[in-house]
C-alpha cells in the first residue's frame, strides 16, 4: 500500500544563501530517474535563510541550517524506494544569470527528507548584469565608454567593501575579480579581442565600473566576466556598442 513520504527541496547558491523570493526563487522539477516520469514541479517560496547561521563554520558534510529559507515541499505516495532526479533552475529574478543544477536522491517509503536533512541543490555561478552601456548602444563618434555591472551571489546577496571598525562582510569585494573583455566584430570574421579592462568596486554594494575608449568606428561586444576567487564561482554577461563610419 502506498505510503506518504515528504521531501523538502531547496536551492542554495554556492558560497551563499538560499534562493528566496527576493531573487525570484528557483524552479524545481522532480522526476523518476528510472522512467523519466515527472513526479512534481514548482517554485521554491520563502526567505533566503539566516546569514550568520549559513555562513558560520561547520564540519565538512554538516547540513546548511535551513531556518527562514525558501522551500518546495513534495508529498510522494510510494510503495518502494525510488531514485529521483531533482533539478533546480534559478535565480528566476535574473534569467540572464540563471543556471541549472541537478542531484539524485533515493527516497524510501515513510522516510521523510525534511529540514536540514532535506534536499539542497547547489547552484554555482555568479550573478552578473551589465547596467551600462545597454545593449545596442550607438555612439556618434569613437570615444569613451563607461562600463558598469551589477555583480552578486546567485542568491542576490551583495558584494561589499569592509568598513573600518565593522566585522568583515560575508562577501568582500576584494575576493572578486571582475574584467571587461572587449571584442571587435568585423563582418563574418571571428571576433577579435582588442582590450581587457579591469573593473573596480564602485563604492556601492555589488557595483563595479571601468572606462574603455573605443578606438575606431565599428561594432564591439563587451563581455563582463566576474569570478569569486574563494570558490571559482564565475558569471558572464554581454552587451554591444557600435559607431557607424562616416557616410559618403
Amino acid at each position: 500500500m502506498p505510503e506518504q513520504t515528504t521531501v523538502e527541496v531547496r536551492a542554495i547558491a554556492a558560497g551563499g544563501k538560499f534562493l528566496g523570493n527576493d531573487i525570484g526563487g528557483a524552479e524545481i522539477t522532480v522526476r523518476d530517474a528510472a522512467t523519466g516520469e515527472l513526479v512534481a514541479h514548482g517554485r521554491v517560496r520563502g526567505g533566503s535563510g539566516v546569514t550568520q547561521k549559513i555562513m558560520a563554520a561547520r564540519e565538512w558534510g554538516a547540513p546548511v541550517p535551513v531556518s527562514e529559507s525558501s522551500v518546495l515541499t513534495v508529498a510522494l505516495q510510494i510503495t518502494e524506494p525510488v531514485l529521483l532526479d531533482i533539478t533546480a533552475t534559478g535565480p528566476l529574478g535574473s534569467l540572464q544569470s540563471a543556471r541549472r543544477a541537478s542531484v539524485q536522491q533515493w527516497v524510501a517509503p515513510g522516510m521523510d527528507l525534511t529540514g536540514p536533512q532535506g534536499v539542497q541543490v547547489v547552484i554555482a555561478g555568479q550573478l552578473v548584469e551589465i547596467v551600462e552601456p545597454p545593449t545596442h548602444t550607438q555612439l556618434t563618434a569613437p570615444g569613451a565608454v563607461t562600463i558598469r555591472a551589477n555583480v552578486a551571489m546567485m542568491c542576490g546577496c551583495p558584494i561589499q567593501a569592509a568598513e573600518p571598525g565593522s566585522p568583515p562582510p560575508p562577501w568582500p569585494q576584494s575576493d572578486f575579480d571582475v574584467n571587461a573583455l572587449v571584442y571587435v566584430l568585423d563582418g563574418d570574421a571571428p571576433a577579435q579581442r582588442v582590450a581587457t579592462v579591469p573593473m573596480h568596486y564602485a563604492g556601492t554594494a555589488s557595483q563595479f565600473t571601468a572606462e574603455w575608449t573605443m578606438p575606431a568606428a565599428g561594432f564591439y561586444e563587451i563581455v563582463v566576466v566576474a569570478r569569486q576567487t574563494a570558490t571559482a564561482n564565475t558569471g558572464v554577461d554581454r552587451t554591444t556598442v557600435f559607431c557607424l563610419p562616416p557616410s559618403g
